[in-house]
């Protein structure tokens, strides 16, 4: 009996500490898109210093981030996001739109990617 209720709480603790971990990913999931937005639109508008200074928070924020998502998620997932902005920036700092916008677009589907990862969910069971 011993045994069964000790296994209860270990499981009750790990249940926990999911809920704390999901909650994290998705507060700081929602900042990052929600700053990923900030810089498509700056790149839109062709403000291209409003777009690398709103991205190199972005940089930031995501660094920040970064070091809890080495526990929980997938690290090839996180070294694409990395990538990538690195590519991002490059093509702001050349001015180039296009190239920006895809490269955006492809950071926030990323975002949402590690998000719907780490959910309960049959399609992640299975």
């Amino acid at each position: 009996m011993r045994t069964l209720i000790i296994a209860l709480i270990a499981f009750m603790i790990v249940v926990a500490i999911w809920f704390v971990v999901m909650d994290y990913m998705n507060d700081s999931i929602n900042e990052l898109i929600s700053i990923d937005n900030q810089v498509n639109e700056y790149v839109v508008k062709e403000d291209w210093d409003a777009a690398l200074d709103t991205l190199d928070y972005f940089t930031e924020r995501w660094n920040t981030h970064q070091s809890i998502y080495h526990l929980f998620l997938d690290q090839d997932n996180i070294m694409e996001v990395t990538y990538a902005i690195s590519e991002a920036k490059i093509f702001i700092q050349y001015q180039d739109a296009p190239s920006s916008l895809g490269r955006l677009a492809f950071i926030k589907d990323q975002l949402h990617f590690l998000h719907r990862n780490e959910l309960v969910s049959l399609e992640n069971i299975f």
